[in-house]
């Protein structure tokens, strides 16, 4: 963190005194003309007066808390965004720039770590067939695309032959129910013929 600051630090002085970014300062150059060895350390020789640099300073603190700000904004708007990148990281610990340009565009966490799962598989056959780039995840995307619709498909396909033969089912049990066949029939109309002759005996 110490390290990211002083980048910020030192990128904001530039704006303001070498590259005239700074309404107030204006585009003035006020970068230091050469640096002098005082004892252990080396000081920069300014020609511009004390008043001038609380302004330099002040306009380097304004850029700095703006762009914080900003970016504390922006944290705060994307924060699904940020969790499932957080998530992804600590299953993965590394991710490239395939995996962070899904995450922008709303993947979830499983459907990153998938990929990531499957360009391993890709690299344990052949080191040097790493996918990447926005052709890999396409091929990813239309590959599971793929698998999910023959998934569909098949469920749809045993839904209706379930449906079939329960129909067929139905139908059969109606016909027993309501119709009997004719050898049941016959054998009725005997048994009632032979009880008739009986009687008549």
């Amino acid at each position: 963190a110490s390290g990211d600051i002083q980048a910020v630090s030192k990128r904001a002085r530039y704006m303001v005194s070498e590259w005239g970014m700074s309404e107030k300062v204006g585009p003035i150059s006020y970068a230091s003309d050469k640096e002098i060895f005082i004892g252990r350390d080396m000081a920069s020789h300014v020609t511009y007066s004390e008043a001038t640099a609380a302004v330099i300073d002040e306009e380097v603190q304004n850029i700095i808390m703006d762009a914080l700000e900003k970016a504390r904004k922006l944290l705060k708007e994307h924060k699904p965004l940020l969790d499932t990148m957080a998530r992804v990281l600590v299953e993965r610990e590394t991710i490239f720039s395939e995996e962070v340009d899904m995450i922008m565009e709303g993947k979830s966490a499983d459907d990153v770590i998938a990929f990531m799962d499957e360009n391993e598989r890709t690299l344990s056959q052949n080191p040097f067939s790493r996918k990447a780039g926005p052709d890999a995840v396409k091929e990813y995307e239309k590959k599971n695309a793929a698998v999910m619709g023959d998934a569909v498909k098949d469920e749809k396909e045993e839904t209706a032959g379930g449906a079939t033969e329960e129909k067929s089912k139905e139908k059969t049990d109606g016909k027993t129910d309501g119709k009997p066949d004719g050898k049941t029939g016959a054998k009725k109309k005997k048994e009632k013929t032979s009880d008739k002759t009986n009687n008549d005996e």
